[in-house]
């Protein structure tokens, strides 16, 4: 079997069951403040950031200007328990002139439109589909490259807060930076790559189609991979991920990988930067579940195309475990038990300590708010929202993590009142606070408000 996708939930819950820590209820109304123990749920669910995609292909080609996909097609893909899209962008009648303001004006519905269904996408602009080393074109001559990017950059700015990553694009068929045309000098590579860099919010990450080009366009070596020091910094080196999409192909995913370098590379930066991509056509040798999750963990997947290839996610059905890689893609955080002792009166201070589990095989990778909420289920208008100061990135995949936090209950508390305290992990975008499809749900059995986004972690009664 392979046992390793069993680990993040063995060594999370398993090592405390000796102490009755494990597979107890979440808290119930009444229970009094003190130690409380969660149940894992193990049933797939969606959450934000993270998980299986569908694709909208714009192509503008020979005059036509496509128009955006419909919202309410992009709501189905939530129904389909899905909640990622990748939006890639064949430019291909731009090949010498700049963007029309009609494509321009298409790229900003699909961005809007996602922000209404309640989706994040993947973004990807590139300009032809044909794999092979001919005289046709892959790509305009640089500086028209650099002019299109700063055309989008006010739309990238402006619709960052649904852009989950934005692949590199531009250079070669697909955009994955092969059968160039114009660029077969790394120093422009590295000029596409600073103005993406500029296009995006620093708080977004641009990823590049093998690791070695990483290092070829910041001139870095495998010694200065990010580590936990330097993640999420600021810096290129800190928001450059990566997308393979070949993964499962091969034993070096088809060229993927040229050196064991490339592959040390990946496993270091992928623990603070964004990795997914797509299957193409498999080895069947190489193409199995043994396979599939030594490279997840290894390199920290977030998420993966759910329509190509169909053959080798056949291949990971067949062997049982493509349910548990969906479910397992990025995050999934989950409480094992948390302790509170203090005043549980008005102002009163607490301090909690708890173990929060990651079994994803990634960590959260955008910024993330964390904050508890109280409420009065008996007053909807007794709630009072206490901010948090601890980074959730920092969970690893695969970790346990002992998460401790003081915070000052609200001075408007009313003595002996019932109140309930939940953890919220919403979206600090401010177009998408407050939207339940944007917060994370924690893998624990009944705790989840779906109408708020809120995870119930304990209930109260204020003391007099």
């Amino acid at each position: 079997m392979y046992w390793n996708h069993l680990l993040p939930y063995v060594a999370c819950c398993g090592l405390l069951a000796a102490a009755g820590a494990c597979g107890k209820s979440a808290p119930e109304a009444g229970d009094p403040p003190g130690e409380v123990t969660y149940t894992y749920d193990d049933t797939y669910f969606i959450n934000p950031e993270k998980g299986m995609y569908l694709t909208n292909v714009y192509y503008f080609r020979d005059g036509n200007v496509p128009e955006a996909v419909p919202v309410d097609y992009m709501r189905s893909f939530r129904a389909k328990n899905m909640s990622l899209s990748f939006s890639q962008f064949y430019l291909m009648d731009f090949m010498e002139k700049e963007l029309s303001d009609a494509v321009l004006a298409t790229i900003r519905d699909d961005f809007a439109r996602h922000r209404d269904a309640g989706l994040k996408t993947i973004v990807r602009f590139c300009y032809t589909y044909t794999g092979t080393e001919s005289d046709e074109p892959k790509e305009p001559e640089v500086d028209l490259v650099l002019r299109h990017i700063a055309q989008v950059k006010p739309l990238l700015q402006e619709y960052a807060d649904i852009i989950y990553v934005l692949q590199a694009g531009f250079i070669g068929s697909w955009g994955e930076w092969s059968f160039t045309t114009h660029f077969g000098d790394d120093a422009d590579r590295t000029r596409v790559i600073e103005a993406l860099l500029d296009a995006l919010p620093p708080t977004r990450q641009v990823a590049l189609r093998t690791p070695s080009f990483k290092t070829r366009v910041l001139g870095t070596k495998l010694r200065d991979s990010v580590t936990v020091a330097t993640a999420f910094d600021g810096s290129a080196n800190s928001r450059i991920g990566g997308h393979n999409d070949c993964f499962l192909a091969s034993g070096n995913d088809a060229g993927t990988y040229l050196t064991n370098v490339d592959r040390a590379l990946w496993r270091a930066d992928t623990k603070y930067t964004i990795m997914g991509g797509e299957t193409c056509l498999p080895d069947p040798d190489y193409c199995n579940c043994e396979n599939a999750y030594d490279n997840l963990v290894r390199y920290h997947w977030s998420y993966l195309n759910s329509a190509y290839n169909t053959r080798s996610l056949r291949l990971l059905e067949d062997g049982g475990c493509l349910e548990d890689v969906y479910r397992r893609l990025g995050y999934r955080l989950y409480l094992e038990k948390a302790a509170f002792t203090g005043d549980w009166k008005a102002g009163g201070t607490i301090r909690m300590e708890a173990v929060m589990c990651n079994g994803g095989f990634a960590s959260l990778m955008n910024p993330r708010r964390m904050e508890l909420v109280v409420d009065n289920p008996e007053d909807p208008g007794d709630i009072a929202v206490i901010p948090l100061e601890t980074d959730p990135r920092r969970w690893q995949g695969g970790s346990r993590n002992l998460w401790v936090e003081t915070f000052t209950l609200p001075a408007g508390l009313r003595p002996r009142t019932q109140y309930r305290l939940y953890l919220n992990l919403p979206d600090p975008a401010e177009t998408l606070y407050g939207r339940p499809e944007f917060s994370v749900r924690l893998a624990n059995t009944g705790m989840w408000d779906a109408e708020r986004g809120y995870n119930l972690i304990d209930t109260f009664t204020t003391q007099p």
